[in-house]
């Protein structure tokens, strides 16, 4: 992953990013921007809004041929 922030004289800033796709998924990088957004908005309060925060728990997908396996 790269990314490329320019600053403008004014006022402001851009952010540039590309990514291998065997890196990041298009839903990953995206969630990363929204985050990235959504932390730099809120100033000092720096935290994540409920739908940003990443959930790590894989006990929640269920795998249909362990399922079958079990029975």
């Amino acid at each position: 992953m790269a990314l490329q922030i320019t600053l403008f004289p004014s006022a402001g800033f851009t952010v540039g990013y590309t990514a291998y796709h065997w890196a990041l998924n298009g839903k990953s990088i995206a969630m990363f921007m929204h985050s990235w957004a959504s932390i730099c908005r809120s100033g000092e309060d720096s935290g994540l809004l409920p739908e940003l925060t990443p959930v790590y728990d894989r006990t929640c997908i269920k795998d249909p041929l362990i399922s079958k396996q079990l029975t």
